[in-house]
């Protein structure tokens, strides 16, 4: 009988692709030759690099690096590239010089590109260098760290492996003479990383998707630089069609995402905790006085961009114009508006009304629009005359958007001058399923989906088959306030209740959830606190899902930001019990600290 290895090529190559594990790929690689020859290209299809406080996955990026160094083809089989920082501070200590042959492609490189990598520069924050003089030394502006053990070694932006701030080299000198990068490789494991960095990921050729996901971005400002540059024949991330980018700090600000409108191949956009609120590269104190060059900059109807999702995102309405303006056409907008956390971001007003105009520019191919703001969050476009939180105004333009989910703030507005009506105005006719988020927020919610059935009954939103609404346990139990609730005389539930009925009747389905609003940490301090231990009081809490339907798979954040406790659906029955819609315990409705009693809550009752 004829061994495994007696097969050939073609047939050991289909075994591989049907070998799901990494270990069995890797046990294969170091059977033979032959095997090797086979499985290696599987084995190297995806890369996945991470650093926590207790592993340092990054150490393996010099030896991997080399090695697709000295086998292109490698590089080649790779189509999925994951680097994920969760600390600064690598767990090991790696004073040895560089390879030699990672040392000979720094000098390569620097003999390719003249200097070893001349990163775009940008003015001052006074703007007192002219836009004429490009400085020499430039620095990463970085304030108000939170101070804590996985996070000491933040004074310092190239810190050495053991987290200290009392290295030689400044953090405004970036060396572009390769002696002098090779010598601080060797104190700096930040340097060392963004070296690397440059070196490795132009291996990758062919690479279809990246999730990065870093705490210190700019370990990628060599890449962006090489992305930037005019260097080799092929442009760096050609094929890559979806990408992940995200930073756990957004403080240090990183204008990578800019270069990813830029890329011909992508289609769907994923960013995480980004802030695009002026024109600024990631080097400079101040809006940039240096224009971009000519492949980062944003070019209308170029690329087919179907899908774009900003979640904990703070994007000004100048920039999120740009963005909108690259896709031929959007399919999926998700924009989840993160709030203002530091003094380091010039404020930014964003307006509800100049994230619907700037979705003008698709209002011809949106089919999916979802604009909403993070669980603990409180909505701060105040604006100081109130202009900022006027209502978003009307989507009826919008003539393939099936599905809208938007926080009801957004449409109803935060101002004196209230409107029941402006729900119905807001919504285009041709809509078929809306999902209101923060529900709980505005007092005209009960009158507004009260017009919204009454239109129905009309003969408009013909097409309209389903309405969600998010609110807390709170909401439901008390009576609204005179004059905007549709009934101020009862409760919301029997309210609400009475409003699912007459839904029904006219074949419209209506549903609610528990957002658990009340049990909200309002403080930007605490949820970082929270965070970074990976533990919550009060409800558990579990990632949130990308996608509109939650229907993509992106590994859990590093900054545990995008947890949120469950929304479980509830109904309110003939007796105005409130009840869940599946299998439940208490803790699915009701905060843990809530006393669940019918004299504090009103009459819940859960169904074994």
């Amino acid at each position: 009988m004829a061994s495994i290895v007696d097969l050939p090529p073609e047939l050991l190559d289909r075994v591989c692709e049907l070998i799901p594990s990494q270990a069995t790929l890797a046990q294969l690689v170091r059977c033979s030759h032959q095997f090797y020859d086979v499985a290696a290209p599987h084995l190297y299809q995806s890369i996945e690099l991470s650093r926590t406080r207790s592993k340092d996955e990054f150490r393996h990026l010099e030896v991997i690096t080399a090695l697709l160094l000295r086998k292109p083809e490698l590089g080649r089989s790779v189509r999925h590239l994951a680097l994920r920082e969760g600390s600064r501070r690598s767990v090991e200590k790696n004073e040895k010089p560089l390879l030699p042959e990672i040392e000979q492609a720094v000098r390569d490189l620097a003999a390719q590109t003249g200097r070893l990598l001349d990163p775009p520069s940008t003015g001052s924050e006074d703007q007192a260098q002219s836009e004429d003089t490009v400085p020499d030394e430039v620095e990463v502006e970085v304030e108000d760290w939170p101070e804590d053990d996985a996070m000491s070694d933040v004074g310092s932006n190239w810190s050495t492996t053991d987290g200290s701030d009392s290295e030689e080299d400044p953090d405004d000198v970036i060396p572009t003479d390769a002696t002098d990068a090779l010598s601080l490789a060797r104190s700096s494991q930040y340097f060392r990383d963004a070296i690397l960095l440059a070196l490795f990921i132009p291996c990758l050729t062919k690479l279809t998707s990246m999730d990065l996901d870093l705490l210190d971005p700019t370990r990628l400002r060599f890449v962006q630089a090489l992305l930037r540059s005019a260097v080799g024949t092929e442009q760096l991330f050609s094929h890559v069609k979806t990408v992940c980018l995200g930073s756990s700090m957004p403080e240090l600000r990183l204008d990578l995402w800019r270069d990813l409108f830029t890329l011909p191949s992508i289609s769907s956009i994923y960013l995480h905790r980004i802030i695009a609120v002026r024109q600024q590269t990631m080097w400079g104190r101040g809006p940039s006085a240096e224009p971009l060059p000519p492949n980062a900059a944003l070019r209308p109807r170029s690329l087919d961009i179907t899908h774009l999702e900003l979640r904990d995102c703070r994007i000004s309405p100048w920039e999120l114009r740009r963005m909108l303006a690259v896709p031929k056409a959007l399919k999926t907008f998700i924009y989840d508006m993160g709030e203002e956390i530091n003094d380091v971001e010039p404020p930014v007003t964003i307006s509800y009304r100049s994230v619907r105009e700037a979705l003008e520019l698709q209002k011809d191919s949106l089919e999916q629009i979802w604009i909403d703001y993070p669980h603990d969050y409180l909505f701060d476009e105040w604006g100081g005359s109130g202009i900022a939180t006027r209502p978003m105004g009307s989507f009826d333009k919008f003539k393939k958007l099936k599905r809208f989910r938007i926080a009801s703030t957004y449409l109803f507005g935060f101002t004196e001058d209230t409107d029941i009506h402006r729900l119905v105005e807001s919504l285009p006719e041709n809509l078929e399923e809306l999902h209101l988020t923060h529900g709980d927020e505005d007092e005209e919610l009960t009158a507004g989906l009260q017009k919204l059935i009454e239109a129905r009954q009309r003969g408009r939103f013909a097409d309209l088959n389903e309405i969600k609404v998010e609110v807390c346990l709170p909401w439901l139990v008390s009576k609204g306030r005179p004059p905007l609730a549709a009934d101020h005389t009862r409760a919301n539930k029997d309210v609400m209740a009475e409003l699912v009925q007459r839904a029904d009747g006219l074949g419209l389905k209506m549903r609610m959830f528990v957002n658990h609003s009340q049990s909200r940490t309002y403080s930007p301090d605490l949820r970082i606190q929270f965070a970074s231990r990976g533990y919550w009081e009060g409800l558990a809490r579990k990632e949130s899902k990308w996608g509109f339907d939650g229907e993509v798979e992106w590994p859990q954040r590093m900054s545990n930001c995008m947890k949120r406790p469950d929304y479980p659906e509830i109904r309110i029955d003939e007796q105005g019990v409130i009840r869940p819609v599946r299998g439940g315990g208490v803790a699915d409705i009701v905060p843990p600290r809530a006393p669940p009693r019918p004299s504090v809550v009103g009459p819940v009752f859960f169904l074994g």
